[in-house]
């Protein structure tokens, strides 16, 4: 252990865009990658068949079509394939997927119970969580939204309020 000046640096960024299908996530952070590292090449993972490839005449970039099963671990696999490639902006479109994907954490919880169908989803959904915070890369996420619908009491009546959306993604 060492103590040192506090000097400021650059670090990387770790970004999430959410939204419903078709409200301009990929698009955005397409355009903020590029922003953030100019002329370098961007890494998309694109979980949906491709479909990132739709800008492939507005951006210069290349990427990775990673299929199911969408575990932690996969993305995890896919991140560091793309950072010692060299690229210093990834682009996850969607982090969705590793929650609620085929083979996701929910499916890989699913037909347990109790605590322990939870054990194994959320260690490799913290895996993933704590690699991401040691990445070289830049990592914007694209993450699928649903309505965050609230029940609450007005005037003795119980009724269902829209609070928002919420990315679909664990609750952190």
């Amino acid at each position: 252990m060492e103590i040192r000046k506090a000097t400021r640096k650059a670090i990387p960024a770790i970004i999430c865009f959410y939204g419903k299908s078709g409200g301009g996530k990929t698009y955005s952070a397409l355009k903020l990658a590029q922003g953030l590292i100019g002329k370098n090449r961007v890494c998309v993972i694109d979980t949906e068949n491709g479909r990132a490839s739709h800008y492939a005449d507005d951006f210069d970039f290349d990427v990775i079509d990673l299929a199911p099963p969408f575990t932690p671990a996969r993305y995890i696999e896919a991140i560091n394939t793309a950072q010692n490639a060299g690229y210093k902006a990834i682009v996850l479109d969607s982090v969705s997927h590793e929650w609620e994907g085929i083979g996701g954490c929910l499916e890989m919880a699913e037909g347990k119970t109790g605590l322990q169908a939870w054990a194994k989803p959320k260690e490799q959904h913290r895996k993933l969580m704590n690699m991401l915070l040691q990445a070289k890369s830049h990592i914007i996420f694209c993450a699928r939204a649903k309505e965050n619908m609230e029940q609450v009491k007005v005037n003795g009546k119980t009724e269902s309020v829209n609070k928002g959306l919420v990315p679909i993604q664990a609750k952190l």
